[in-house]
């Protein structure tokens, strides 16, 4: 029997492998081009679906016994691979694990099963006048523990931090099978590493009080003035918790999202319609910011609270733009708040062509910048777009930054995002635990070929930019041009 027929046998209902199931779990939010899949195995063997913690530790254990490497899967709205197969793997898909196990308003934290995602618990903390410190802008869909393990930045890191700032505890299955407890002490062991080290089954967070939401908004075509701005605010009032910004572009596919979503024409022309030439930046604070940090300047339009109201209750954007596809390549780099100016100017040198992007900034002088890039996975220009999000990370060095998140795309770059005591601790744990790497392999520290030892995954995917790049060049090809293009055409008529 091969593996797919052990699985079945065991696991019968719980078990998937027909055809569109495994083609949906082949990819995240990023689509996997063609020359990924020459190279690596991108279709799972199956999905393996547990409903409860037993459940998954059954999976696991059985996994480990029969050496079926297994990835673990919350609800893919990352994209960097990092929860996709490379070699004959089974997903193991805990978006069913919903629990919402207890809250304690004296110590404000919230204690909660892997497959939580940010939306549900905020309407349950809602209830209790409580809600979550910082969250992700996919929170509709996102799982808590996907976040955390991605290392996850968004809506309230410029108070609260980062999702590290956030844990206080945490379960995790082994891939051993072994249950374990552990504190934040061992948040390294979980954080930032794609799941590489076992399943997260159960997570206590931080939460804090309920409280009214100081919304601001501005608006100018400078964004060297709005980065002014920001600079004022991290520095002197500790109280806002969201610093948001937003380009152009993205000001347009939002809009033509907006219209999109209205039912009748009288709807759709009282949506939102802010200038498209115009960079936009939304503040929320807990408390009323002071005047003189509202002081006017000539480019920077303060924006009426009935809009930013608006603004404030769509923020989740980033997950509808998918709609306008077909396909979206997605790139996330971390910066240096002081470096944000040179580095946007470097991406819009090195593409010369319209960008969609937003950002949030993050508590200790940090900002994280979302790019879109649009293409079709069914035409032969995606395995040229897969190559853009390596330049902005590229771009992003250059300036002293550093991709988002590893996954399979940046495995190999571990060093510039784990310190060397994560990196030592975390090799030991896979060599005690996980000696043959059966969970979530290549992710996080680059892999060699079997047959070409010399070339590992970071060494491919680095051959394959920079000759990508060439011969984009060569051939003019520019896979999110033509579809980016007619959305802003479209949104201009």
């Amino acid at each position: 029997m091969n593996k797919t027929d052990i699985l079945e046998q065991r696991f019968k209902k719980s078990f998937s492998s027909n055809t569109v199931d495994r083609a949906i779990y082949s990819s995240d939010l990023a689509p996997t081009s063609k020359i990924v899949s020459f190279f690596f195995i991108s279709k799972p063997l199956g999905i393996l679906l547990p409903r409860t913690i037993t459940d998954l530790q059954e999976m696991i254990t059985f996994c480990y016994q029969n050496k079926i490497s297994f990835i673990p899967r919350g609800s893919g709205t990352s994209g960097y691979g990092g929860a996709t197969p490379t070699r004959k793997s089974v997903i193991i898909d805990c978006s069913r694990l919903v629990d919402i196990i207890s809250f304690d308003k004296e110590n404000m934290t919230a204690t909660v099963e892997s497959g939580v995602t940010f939306e549900q618990l905020t309407r349950f903390l809602e209830k209790e006048e409580l809600t979550l410190r910082s969250y992700p802008s996919s929170a509709p869909a996102a799982t808590i523990a996907g976040w955390i393990a991605q290392g996850g930045m968004g809506f309230g890191t410029a108070k609260y931090g980062t999702a590290k700032d956030q844990v206080v505890s945490f379960n995790l299955i082994r891939p051993d099978g072994t249950l374990e407890n552990y504190s934040i002490d061992d948040l390294d062991l979980i954080y930032a590493l794609s799941g590489i080290t076992g399943i997260i089954t159960q997570l206590t967070i931080k939460i804090r009080s309920l409280t009214n939401e100081n919304v601001y908004g501005y608006n100018s075509p400078s964004l060297e003035k709005l980065l002014e701005k920001v600079d004022i605010f991290t520095n002197n009032n500790h109280s806002i918790h969201t610093i948001h910004l937003q380009n152009p572009d993205f000001r347009s596919l939002k809009q033509l999202i907006d219209k999109g979503e209205n039912k009748t024409s009288e709807e759709a022309s009282d949506s939102i319609d802010l200038s498209e030439h115009e960079y936009h930046l939304l503040v929320v604070s807990e408390e009323e910011i002071k005047e003189n940090d509202l002081s006017k300047d000539s480019k920077i339009k303060l924006l009426s609270p009935d809009i930013i109201k608006e603004e404030w209750e769509k923020r989740f954007t980033s997950l509808r733009i998918k709609r306008l596809g077909p396909s979206i390549m997605p790139c996330e780099v971390v910066i240096p708040q002081d470096k944000f100016h040179t580095f946007i100017k470097l991406v819009q040198k090195k593409f010369n062509e319209p960008i969609a992007w937003e950002s949030h900034f993050v508590k200790g002088s940090e900002a994280i910048i979302l790019f879109y890039f649009f293409t079709d996975e069914r035409s032969f220009s995606l395995n040229f777009a897969f190559l853009n999000p390596l330049v902005i990370v590229q771009l992003a060095e250059k300036v002293g930054g550093r991709a988002y998140a590893l996954g399979y795309w940046f495995s190999g770059y571990e060093k510039k995002l784990l310190s060397p005591a994560t990196l030592n601790k975390v090799r030991h744990y896979k060599e005690k635990h996980d000696e043959s790497s059966l969970c979530n392999p290549d992710k996080v520290f680059s892999r060699r070929f079997k047959w070409f030892p010399i070339i590992s995954n970071k060494t491919v995917i680095k051959l394959g930019s920079f000759s990508g790049q060439i011969l984009m060049k060569i051939l003019r090809i520019k896979g999110y041009k033509k579809a980016n293009t007619s959305y802003l055409k479209k949104m201009k008529k």
